[in-house]
């Protein structure tokens, strides 16, 4: 009965240290959007664009933006990517979904006086 019970309790735990959390900020004064440059997203390399907008809708230059794409499960390692410049508020990367699956990408992005704001986006990647 105690195997068992501590069977169950690191169980849990283990449970629990993979389990990734979501962002924590949210910026009302700064959107994201995430754009994925294919019509259907398939494991392989595409194009990422990210927007970043102020609260009126004016796009915002001087960013820096960070991605990290993880799959939902864990043991997998993360495609993390870092755009320095953008322009007219578009920030490009190239992007390597490395596997079929579930898949959430958070983007951070800090302003030029420091700002910060996270978005999540999920996807599912299918195979080619």
């Amino acid at each position: 009965m105690l195997l068992r019970l501590f069977m169950l309790m690191l169980i849990g735990l283990m449970a629990a240290g993979c389990r990734q959390d979501a962002p924590a900020t949210d910026n009302p004064n700064i959107q994201i959007e995430l754009i994925v440059n294919s019509e259907r997203i398939v494991v392989g390399e595409t194009l990422l664009f990210v927007q970043v907008y102020d609260a009126e809708d004016n796009l915002i230059d001087g960013a820096k933006v960070n991605i990290r794409g993880d799959m939902s499960h864990a043991g997998m390692t993360p495609v993390i990517r870092d755009i320095e410049t953008g322009r007219d508020g578009q920030y490009e990367t190239s992007f390597e979904w490395t596997m079929a699956g579930d898949w959430f990408i958070d983007v951070t992005v800090t302003l030029p006086d420091g700002t910060q704001d996270k978005e999540r986006f999920e996807y599912v990647v299918g195979v080619p």
